[in-house]
């Protein structure tokens, strides 16, 4: 794969996680997976105390 496809599938996948994030920021996705909410936790270094 040349380097202008490998860049623009990534800037894809950075696009989509941002724009998720926004609507998780917002409340307007109202539940997320576990493992979803455990990165988070990870990657913010905090616990939000959720117990499955």
């Amino acid at each position: 794969m040349s380097q202008v496809v490998l860049l623009l599938n990534w800037l894809r996948r950075l696009t989509s996680h941002v724009a998720n994030w926004y609507a998780i920021e917002q409340e307007r996705i109202k539940v997320l997976p576990l493992p979803t909410l455990r990165r988070i936790e990870q990657v913010l270094g905090i616990d939000f105390g959720v117990q499955p």
